[in-house]
């Protein structure tokens, strides 16, 4: 049995694969600079540190693989991985929950503070963009 290969499909497939190279070798390049890379803070940033030990990450409790999950308990994909590099990297300890409710969390009309420091890979939708907590204008 052959199978036959349309040029078209020839080309879009050579064109992902340059494009997942490009994205890993990006990769390879950003993590050995931040290996190899001293941070410096200003004082407020060095004061937020101190106030905030454990990093708060908001995790969407659904399956948006391969940015975030919550599965089985736990936190899963490569936003999770990112962070956890990120945090071990600057010296930062980090807390994974799970949120179900992206309006409670992401709106402005809540008079209490965000319930987290650091939200993953959520898309924000334009209609909610102006009144967010964590991206709209402040």
């Amino acid at each position: 049995m052959s199978f036959r290969v349309s040029s078209r499909l020839r080309a879009c497939l050579s064109g992902m694969l340059a494009l997942a190279g490009s994205l890993c070798l990006s990769l390879i390049v950003v993590a050995h600079a931040a290996a190899h890379t001293t941070l410096a803070l200003d004082q407020e940033e060095i004061a937020w540190r101190r106030a905030h030990p454990v990093l708060r990450v908001g995790v969407f409790a659904g399956d948006h693989m391969p940015l975030e999950a919550w599965m089985g308990g736990q936190p899963e994909g490569l936003g999770i991985d990112y962070v956890r590099l990120l945090a071990s990297r600057a010296g930062l300890q980090v807390a994974f929950h799970p949120f179900t409710d992206w309006e409670a969390v992401a709106s402005r009309s809540a008079r209490r503070a965000p319930p987290f420091d650091l939200l993953l890979a959520l898309p924000i939708p334009v209609a909610t963009r102006a009144t967010s907590a964590c991206c709209g204008p402040t």
